[in-house]
């Protein structure tokens, strides 16, 4: 069997097919070659898909919700690029370029890593007029590492720099992610405008999505307005209750697939919302304080009567800070949805945790299937049991078209068959009672075929 090696030159063009084992200079294969197939073993399934994946319709299963890959992909593909990229300094700089198509990094070190290499580059570029690194980026995710206790994670003027620096190089991005939700829950962090107008000037960009921080909603207006092949407009985070653009806006922009419906925003009855037959697929997240969940009520109410007869598929996330009005507020949202959504066949809630879903009383009748996701992938096993209590409670009067309801991740999935191989009581009884099917990530059964029918 041949093998492929590496070699220190950094003018090497090929791979040496040999055996044994040889650090002769390549002869075979061509750097194109090399630079496919290299680009090939370090991506991910859709790590350029700025289309938001029905989870009921596509082949590939275990997504996270709104984000289209598995965290294990991701993980993967990074271990493998930066094992090539550390190899020599003749293999980074021949395949550097194609290896930072997709580049996820965390605040920091490696941000201010990250903005090092790219600004040698920079200056690099300028003397030899070449295409940058920072310009073969297509898919860019900065991050905070959330869960240090104590830990500060609002962002220092340093940081906002290096962002803004980054956004002004990257000026081919097609996905751009900021999850950075900060401790100050008095007064939401605002992108500076610098960075804004950075992203409104990458005319390539097609999924924005804003997990805390995010601009303000003049400039979050200008930034949609200014990218023309926008599909995808997301805005997550518990603080962040005011719609950074107009829904009405949102839904009139050309091209538009999805986009989140954030609670509150401003309703002019001279200007209704124009409905968009393209647009099929939308993210509610629910988590109204008491004083104004009947201003939000009013607002999805102005939105879904206008356009929810076209749509075919809600992402429902609800944040359990108070619990006994965000089940009340769910309610309320499930009601509107069977009212105006007369094609709704999926429904996706997220949640916190199991043991927070929210087990509504009232469904749309249309419904088809029924996904949930939590980024919590363990529960107990009274919890388990509970879950499966109410879901047997379903009857084919509340639920006539139900097919299936699927747990959406999978090692939510794991710790369930877990506990249950260790004659823990985690509900099985109850998933046979179920009027559908019970289905895993994958859209199998959950209950092993011994256990189904016993």
């Amino acid at each position: 069997m041949s093998t492929a090696n590496a070699t220190n030159d950094p003018g090497t063009d090929a791979f040496v097919a040999s055996s044994p084992i040889s650090m002769v200079p390549p002869k075979i294969l061509p750097v194109e070659v090399i630079e496919r197939i290299l680009k090939y073993a370090t991506s991910f399934p859709d790590d350029l898909d700025s289309e938001v994946k029905d989870p009921f319709t596509t082949p590939d299963h275990g997504l996270v919700p709104l984000y289209n890959h598995k965290i294990a992909d991701m993980k993967g593909a990074f271990a493998l690029k930066h094992r090539i990229l550390v190899l020599s300094k003749g293999w980074y700089k021949l395949l550097a370029g194609s290896l930072y198509e997709v580049v996820v990094v965390k605040r920091g070190k490696q941000l201010a890593a990250l903005h090092r290499i790219l600004l040698e580059d920079q200056c690099a570029a300028y003397e030899h007029i070449r295409v940058t690194l920072a310009q073969t980026i297509r898919h860019l995710t900065i991050y905070a590492e959330y869960g240090c206790v104590g830990a500060d994670q609002d962002p220092v003027k340093e940081e906002l720099d290096q962002l803004a620096d980054i956004f002004s190089w990257a000026i081919r991005v097609k996905i751009l992610t900021v999850q950075w939700r900060c401790l100050n829950k008095t007064k939401v962090q605002e992108l500076p405008p610098r960075c804004v107008n950075a992203i409104s000037c990458i005319w390539t960009l097609e999924k924005v999505h804003f997990d805390g921080l995010q601009p303000n909603a003049v400039d979050a207006r200008d930034l949609v307005h200014r990218c023309p092949h926008l599909r995808t407009f997301i805005v997550t985070g518990k603080e962040l209750l005011n719609a950074v653009v107009s829904p009405r806006r949102l839904v009139m922009k050309p091209g538009i697939k999805f986009f989140t419906l954030n609670a509150l925003w401003k309703i002019y009855k001279d200007e209704p919302v124009e409905p968009n037959p393209t647009l099929k697929i939308l993210h509610i997240p629910i988590g109204s304080p008491p004083n104004q969940m009947q201003k939000a009520v009013r607002c999805r109410e102005a939105f879904l009567s206008a356009q929810g007869r076209h749509l075919q598929t809600v992402f429902l996330e609800v944040d359990f800070t108070n619990a006994l009005t965000t089940l009340e507020e769910t309610q309320s949202c499930v009601d509107q949805l069977d009212k105006y959504c007369t094609k709704l066949a999926r429904l996706v809630f997220i949640a916190p945790t199991l043991w927070f879903f929210p087990h509504v009383k009232r469904l749309p009748p249309t419904l088809s299937y029924i996904g949930f996701w939590t980024p919590c992938a363990w529960a107990l096993d009274r919890y388990w049991n509970h879950f499966f209590v109410e879901l047997a409670e379903l009857t084919r009067e509340d639920v006539p078209m139900l097919k299936a309801f699927r747990l959406l991740d999978c090692d939510l999935v794991k710790d369930f068959r877990r506990q249950l191989a260790e004659g823990k009581d985690v509900g099985a009884e109850h998933i046979r009672r179920c009027i559908f099917r019970v289905e895993d990530h994958e859209g199998d059964e959950m209950l092993p075929a011994g256990l189904l029918k016993v």
